[in-house]
């Protein structure tokens, strides 16, 4: 019954967007882990996870993991 509505040829048009921003997360937690501390991913999680979703929402590149927005979000 799900398997029309979440078939993977829907899902190709969105490849595009994950993969750009799984390649930004991937960055970041290299770039944290440079200095051999511990790297708290939670955030950055929900950060990645809100632009893939903006850009599959709109089909553009979205970056919001700038934390002026995350703070404008929580509150």
């Amino acid at each position: 019954m799900l398997t029309p509505a979440f078939h993977f040829q829907i899902l190709d048009e969105f490849f595009d967007v994950f993969n750009r921003n799984a390649v930004i997360f991937s960055q970041e937690i290299e770039k944290r882990l440079e200095s051999n501390a511990e790297v708290d991913v939670y955030p950055m999680a929900g950060r990645c996870t809100l632009d893939i979703i903006c850009g599959s929402l709109y089909l553009f590149f979205v970056s919001l993991r700038h934390d002026d927005f995350i703070e404008a979000i929580k509150r």
